[in-house]
């Protein structure tokens, strides 16, 4: 497995299995290289096998997430998975950003928008905010706010939080637009509020 001979790697742990079909080392091995051989329908029983015995085995929980992360799922189980792999790994940012995803395709903005605080976070204590990857990252994370604003037009922290990711890459004219929207939306002093508490942890 180190020397990322995979097929050999598969071949002697399944022959190690007819011996001890519950072995964590054996099943954790072959989850780690049908990963590496993009098998992923193979992993994911390979690590349930594993978790159902060890279920605080944390490379096999971030192993799973990574997975999910793939597969963009945003179900209840990859949402959970999502969570616990993050408690062992925090700066995983392809996790953070399945994470978001997910709560925004369910519409659970507040949720998201503490996770873009998070990734943020991370995102500036990994790369420097004129580099691709981070570009990249925001892009992505303005994409999925589009996506969610879209099905829940009314939602103004939605608005907020696109305008301020669109003001980290310079676009200040599409932070413009969603700011000229938010002004032309019903406002009560609850919202105001919320918006206000938002503000301030950006």
């Amino acid at each position: 497995y180190r020397q990322s001979k995979y097929a050999e790697t598969i071949a002697e742990a399944e022959q190690g299995l007819q011996y001890d079909q519950q072995h964590p080392e054996l099943l954790a091995v072959l989850a780690k290289s049908y990963y590496a051989c993009g098998e992923y329908g193979k992993v994911v029983t390979y690590c349930h096998n594993i978790l159902a015995k060890r279920p605080g085995r944390a490379d096999i929980q971030v192993l799973l997430a990574e997975v999910y992360t793939k597969n963009a799922l945003t179900t209840n189980d990859a949402l959970k998975t999502y969570k616990i792999a993050l408690q062992h790994e925090p700066d995983h940012l392809p996790i953070r950003q399945a994470l978001l995803r997910s709560y925004l395709r369910k519409l659970m903005v507040k949720e998201a928008i503490a996770e873009s605080e998070q990734m943020l976070r991370a995102l500036h204590a990994q790369y420097a905010p004129s580099s691709r990857d981070f570009r990249g990252f925001i892009k992505e994370m303005i994409g999925e706010y589009e996506r969610a604003m879209r099905r829940s037009p009314g939602d103004i922290p939605l608005y907020l939080i696109t305008a301020k990711l669109h003001e980290y890459l310079g676009h200040f004219n599409k932070a413009l637009i969603y700011y000229r929207t938010m002004l032309q939306l019903p406002l009560d002093g609850e919202l105001i509020q919320r918006l206000i508490e938002i503000l301030e942890k950006l």
